[in-house]
């Protein structure tokens, strides 16, 4: 169980990732990403490149996405069958479970620490 529950958490760590990365370009300013990008920042100007080309991002994004949940689901209802007999309730249970913590709980999340890095920014 213990080697099964350590991929459990990559396999979150790496559905966060890509929810983020998703939740970041929705929610970026492209205006604010233009204008750095003509400045020659490095970061703005790779932004920029993602924003002129959204199908390569997407595509890269929901792929990750899905291959890190529907690895999650797999182990995961692997682990619980061999404790509990395979059963519907386990297929609900870690569809819940991604649902709500691989996918929801990243946008407000990533909202609050875009807030937070934009008043670290500006305050000093």
């Amino acid at each position: 169980m213990g080697i099964e529950l350590l991929f459990l958490v990559i396999l979150v760590v790496f559905s966060a990732f890509f929810s983020s990365s998703e939740m970041s370009y929705i929610v970026a300013n492209r205006l604010k990403i233009e204008i750095k990008a003509g400045k020659n920042n490095p970061a703005a100007q790779s932004a920029h490149h993602f924003i002129t080309n959204p199908n390569s991002f997407y595509s890269t994004i929901l792929i990750g996405n899905n291959i890190a949940n529907i690895t999650f689901a797999s182990i995961a209802v692997s682990s619980l069958s061999s404790y509990f007999g395979f059963n519907e309730i386990e297929i609900l249970l870690v569809s819940t479970l991604i649902i709500l913590f691989l996918e929801l709980i990243q946008v407000p999340r990533k909202r609050t620490w875009n807030g937070v890095v934009h008043f670290l920014r500006n305050s000093f």
